[in-house]
């Protein structure tokens, strides 16, 4: 608030005593404003000379008037002013005739001519902006009381306000649309960084990857530079019904939402998740495996065969992922890890497997459990190993784990290339079904060996408590507490070639939550030509 430097007056009013006329500044020549104050009076019938007069009668004739000089300092435009001017009647020297025959009519300014004008004040009190103006004059309506202003002044630096809460849900990205995209889904980068990553939809007809171009390109991997992402799982939220992609920026070790063209960090943001080593020797911390099991994210970093330390070979998550406040659940809380060296290949992806009561998927006793499950890499000469950790029932924590060991190469059913054992990890994971449907799960192969699916026998696959490892500490099984943890090679399972599946890299894989399995091209081609028709008709059988 700007006033002078007597202080702040009083608003410009009439009063009876007073009787002050309206004001409005007006520009000089020489760039001042001053404040013009005009104001008539009738003279007593019996004022003759010039001055104040003890008292003021209605007969007076002359009108007087007094000028009130005041230089606004500052730029042009520095708002609108009123001012309380305090005048007195019966101080001589202040109000000058207007009548030029009055004898000794001798004009002054207030304030001159003796000790009678010492205390004259007055101020400009601010009450309202106002804009730069020239060639102008103004007026109000007679009659009508003066406008509402502004409580106070405005200050030269305003407190900033504080910004609205703005919950992680408010505002979305873009669902994922699960009816346009059946098909597996996979997030990968041919190099990375450059290009940006891509989320690509598996054609089954022809085993490539076709862009989706609303959730192309990852954001965060668009950047410059580009981040790493791995991770990559859809949820089903069950508050909309909707299905969102969700992907881990390792560089950051955050979890973010996205689509095609932006993405929100899940709070608290970078540096909430807990990062892995993908060899002991590798420096960096990486999340590249991941799934939900309803709305509980579940990562790790390629379970493998060697690793040491408090995050190696172990699984964290993230609970809640479908509200503001998800909750985090790393090596200070209750660690879930596998025991150094039990796994004879890498598992590069993960993915849910759901039981609902009275469905039997893994039989183990227990019923409607849940399950993650990970298929770790085999070699041109040895089997793969199919990867179990089983959820606690009623709660979150990963509780016991099993490693199945195929019982030879013959593991493989319908494979176009042949018999034989096939190399390569098992990059993507999905899982099909649930909602009263049997849940399926199946694995692509990341050097283009194509979509396999894990296939029990009938009544589900046979998981003994001697094979359920517990999860801590690397010692004891369901059967025995004390026992070591161990393989279980009495399992059969199958790995079923469904279709058709073209090389990635740096990928991780998911299928929308709740979908029934595609219908896969049949039946697999052969692994080498058929004989041709012979050219006349064979004899008949005798």
């Amino acid at each position: 608030m700007w006033t002078g430097p007597a202080g702040p007056g009083a608003s410009l009013r009439r009063t009876a005593a007073s009787r002050a006329p309206s004001a409005r500044p007006t520009r000089t020549t020489k760039g001042r404003r001053r404040l013009r104050q005009s104001r008539s009076r009738r003279a007593s019938s019996s004022a003759t000379t010039p001055g104040w007069a003890s008292s003021r009668s209605s007969s007076r004739p002359v009108v007087s008037c007094v000028e009130i000089n005041r230089e606004l300092r500052g730029a042009p435009g520095n708002g609108f002013h009123t001012g309380g001017i305090p005048l007195p009647e019966g101080r001589d020297g202040c109000w000058n005739s207007g009548d030029p025959s009055v004898p000794g009519n001798t004009h002054v300014s207030c304030g001159e001519g003796g000790t009678a004008q010492t205390g004259l004040s007055f101020s400009l009190k601010w009450v309202a902006q106002s804009a730069e103006t020239s060639n102008n004059d103004g007026s109000a309506c007679p009659g009508i009381a003066a406008p509402v202003f502004p409580s106070m002044a405005p200050t030269m630096t305003p407190a900033p306000t504080q910004q609205p809460t703005i919950g992680f849900w408010s505002d979305p990205e873009k669902p994922f649309d699960c009816a346009a995209h059946p098909n597996p889904i996979q997030v990968y980068g041919a190099q990375a960084p450059p290009p940006a990553f891509n989320t690509e939809e598996l054609d089954l007809g022809t085993g490539d990857y076709v862009v989706i171009d609303d959730f192309s390109p990852v954001p965060p991997t668009a950047l410059s530079p580009p981040e790493n992402v791995n991770g990559f799982a859809l949820m089903l939220n069950p508050d909309n019904g909707k299905t969102y992609a969700f992907i881990c920026v390792f560089d950051e070790l955050k979890l973010v939402r996205f689509d095609g063209t932006r993405s929100t960090d899940v709070p608290p943001g970078a540096g909430s998740l807990t990062g892995q080593r993908i060899n002991p020797a590798d420096s960096g911390q990486k999340v590249n495996a991941a799934a939900f099991i309803k709305t509980t994210y579940y990562y790790t970093s390629r379970l493998q065969r060697n690793g040491k330390g408090d995050t190696y070979n172990a699984i964290f998550y993230v609970s809640d992922v479908h509200t503001d406040t998800p909750s985090y659940f790393g090596p200070s809380t209750r660690r879930f890890s596998v025991k150094e060296g039990l796994l004879s290949g890498s598992v590069s992806d993960i993915t849910n497997l759901e039981e609902e009561p009275g469905q039997v998927i893994i039989n183990d006793g227990c019923d409607g459990c849940s399950y993650l499950v990970g298929l770790a890499a085999g070699t041109a000469t040895t089997p793969p190993e199919v990867f179990l950790a089983r959820i606690e029932q009623g709660g979150l924590v990963p509780e016991y784990y099993a490693v199945l060991e195929a019982a030879s190469c013959d593991v493989y059913v319908d494979n176009p290339s042949g018999p034989g054992c096939i190399a390569g990890d098992y990059g993507a994971a999905y899982t099909y079904g649930g909602g009263g449907v049997p849940q399926q799960v199946f694995f692509t192969n990341n050097l283009g060996e194509g979509l396999f699916e894990v296939t029990a026998p009938p009544g589900g696959i046979d998981v003994p408590a001697t094979c359920w490892n517990i999860g801590i500490n690397g010692v004891g099984t369901e059967a025995d507490p004390a026992a070591p943890h161990t393989r279980c090679a009495t399992v059969s399972f199958s790995l079923t070639w469904k279709a058709a599946s073209a090389a990635t890299n740096q990928n991780d894989g998911s299928a929308c939550p709740g979908l029934p399995a595609p219908v896969f091209p049949t039946p697999a081609p052969s692994s080498s030509p058929t004989a041709a028709p012979s050219s006349k008709p064979t004899a008949a059988p005798s």
